[in-house]
């Protein structure tokens, strides 16, 4: 893992050499061990790169080039397939490193755009091709390492980061679209930004620009981004024990290809079901002892250690706690600082700390990120089954009557009071609103008493694109699967890949995901859903292929899902902080953002413990350290 920029001028003019140097610097946590610099020969493009050495210590810096110079590629990530990859490739091309990226540049001569097709990792790659004077980003299958870039003073301008943009001086306005996104979601999707003029690349896209002085851009139009990657899977036509076999082999297969570094590789281990699985497959494979770190809180609702340590104990590792409390006078802080635009998902505090503790002793763990997505582990799509059949059997009005009820969904997030609540409010929606509703932050009623002048009329225009994906569903299965598929899209790039990716790189630590192998994922999405869940639990075939792996405890456990206590922590040791962070003077409202009587409520409601408005105030307390840092 590394970080990568440039600058592409796209007016033949000379790219600013300085500012390629400060986006690169900037990039240092990414890649502290080594950086490097292009600039070609007619100053026109140039590369930068921040090494995070994994594979190839000593041969592996980039920019790298083809045999002649006339190709360079800048990629942060990972080829797993790249030994493979060279042997095709030694016949007619000569390698100067052993490393990953290199058989890259070579498969791009031989294939042009279609050499991404042929790569298996994760990547985000920046290819300068100075003969056909074009240039491509690109950016993996699902989307685990990011791109932004802009288009400014006649120049292409690309990071890993935005921060790296901005030392160059190119950010400008928010947009208040993107606000409303944000404020729906907790996280922004591609290609918006927080910024009106950057964008980003979604999954499986990739971006080609020419500086042939005959095709020159202006007026700020780049070409559009071009996906050359849909996620779909062969409908799987056996029985039970075949899925059961090809589910084993496939995820044993990308935990050992994961494993393959040349310096220690660790695991994080939630004592889910999935981390449960990584560790206990690497455990196998490796000689030995794993190093596992886990992450504990004193409240047991959301304490993950006692499951984790008997994971760790029943496959010998060599395991690290770390114990988080409310102590986090700095930690809004570091959220803002991490990921520069806003993102409210508050467990990129324990992600954070416990990459923190992780990189102490190793440099690459592998994670089980991904899992829930592939094999169906979230309870809201048995929400959303139970919803849809209740909805056809006439269940609204009775919704109605339970809502005068249950007017309040209580004060605990986790609880079953909560849920029920949700589930119930749930039935006067259609059913792909539905689905947008279980991932809300702030629903559409909230919204309306909250926003300001300057946001009210963007969010009476805005499209939930979220249930936008699901319209038009009509049986019980595809709609679980559009759901699913829905979640491959928006919620796995732009939350939990965003929130391990720039927690990890704070740390100069590579995470590695063997639940997001394409093969793996293609063979779930293919299998019918019956396999992955029922109205009980997901993940059965998880639970059935590897049962003499899991503990009895995590064999049978439900889905519990990795957060922290913010509901409480905001009503008691971080009350005072929230309320200085959110006061009468705050920028929201200064701003127009926020009117001063709807957050006023919000913060009433929860310390009364009327609502577990948790997640909706540290939204707005991110919010508001984002406008504090460009406000300086």
């Amino acid at each position: 893992m590394c970080g990568i920029s440039g600058i592409i001028s796209l007016d033949r003019k000379a790219v600013n050499a300085d500012h390629l140097a400060a986006m690169t610097n900037m990039l240092s946590h990414r890649g502290p061990d080594d950086e490097g610099m292009f600039i070609s020969p007619d100053r026109t493009t140039g590369l930068g790169f921040r090494r995070l050495a994994v594979i190839d210590l000593a041969g592996g810096n980039q920019p790298i080039a083809n045999e002649d110079g006339s190709i360079h590629v800048a990629c942060n990530g990972e080829i797993y397939n790249y030994k493979t990859l060279r042997q095709r490739l030694d016949r007619t091309h000569q390698f100067k490193s052993s490393g990953d990226i290199e058989p890259v540049v070579h498969l791009y001569e031989e294939l042009g755009i279609h050499f991404l097709n042929e790569l298996d990792g994760f990547w985000a790659l920046a290819l300068v091709d100075m003969n056909r004077r074009s240039a491509v980003l690109a950016v993996d299958r699902f989307g685990k390492k990011p791109i932004y870039y802009t288009f400014a003073d006649g120049a292409l301008y690309f990071a890993s980061e935005l921060k790296a943009l901005s030392a160059a001086g190119k950010t400008g306005s928010v947009d208040y679209s993107a606000v409303i996104d944000y404020l729906r979601f907790g996280w922004i999707p591609a290609p918006k930004t927080i910024y009106q003029k950057i964008f980003k690349l979604q999954p499986g896209q990739y971006l080609r620009v020419s500086f042939d002085p005959g095709r020159t851009i202006v007026s700020g139009n780049l070409p559009p981004a071009v996906r050359y990657y849909r996620l779909s899977g062969a409908k799987f036509t056996g029985d039970g024990d075949q899925a059961r076999r090809r589910v084993r082999s496939l995820l044993s297969e990308a935990v050992s290809k994961r494993l393959v570094a040349d310096v220690p590789v660790g695991v994080l281990l939630s004592g889910g079901m999935d981390s449960t699985l990584v560790t206990a497959l690497a455990a196998q494979v490796s000689g030995t002892a794993i190093k596992t770190f886990t992450v504990g809180f004193e409240d047991m609702l959301y304490d993950e250690r006692p499951r984790a340590a008997l994971v760790a104990k029943r496959y010998k590792t060599d395991h690290a706690e770390v114990l988080i409390r409310p102590d986090m006078e700095n930690l809004l802080d570091m959220v803002g600082s991490i990921y520069d635009e806003p993102f409210a998902d508050s467990s990129a505090i324990p992600t954070y700390l416990i990459c923190r503790q992780a990189r102490r002793h190793v440099k690459v763990v592998l994670t089980g990120d991904g899992g829930d997505e592939a094999f169906c582990g979230y309870d809201r799509y048995r929400a959303l089954v139970i919803s849809s059949w209740l909805t056809q059997l006439g269940a609204r009005p009775l919704g109605r009557v339970i809502e005068r009820f249950l007017p309040r969904p209580g004060a605990e997030l986790r609880s079953f009071r909560t849920r029920f609540w949700r589930l119930v409010r749930s039935f006067r929606f259609t059913r792909a609103r539905q689905y947008s509703m279980f991932l809300r932050v702030f629903y559409e009623r909230q919204l309306e008493s909250l926003v300001g002048p300057e946001l009210d009329p963007v969010r009476s225009g805005e499209l939930d694109w979220v249930a936008a994906t699901l319209d038009g569903c009509t049986q019980e299965d595809s709609i679980v699967m559009q759901a699913n598929l829905s979640d491959y899209m928006m919620y796995l790039p732009y939350d939990l890949l965003v929130k391990i990716d720039r927690a990890s790189m704070a740390n100069g630590l590579e995470t590695r995901s063997p639940f997001l192998d394409p093969a793996l994922v293609e063979f779930a999405v293919g299998l019918p859903v019956s396999c992955k869940t029922n109205l009980r639990r997901g993940k059965r075939i998880l639970r059935e292929a590897f049962a003499d792996l899991l503990p009895a405890e995590i064999l049978t456990a439900g889905k519990a899902g990795f957060g922290i206590p913010l509901g409480s922590w905001l009503r008691g040791p971080l009350r005072s902080q929230m309320e200085s962070t959110l006061g009468r003077r705050c920028r929201l409202i200064r701003t127009g953002l926020v009117n001063n009587i709807g957050l006023v409520r919000l913060q009433a409601e929860h310390i009364a413990g009327m609502h577990d408005h948790g997640q909706r105030l540290w939204a707005l307390m991110v919010l508001e350290e984002f406008l504090r840092r460009i406000d300086k």
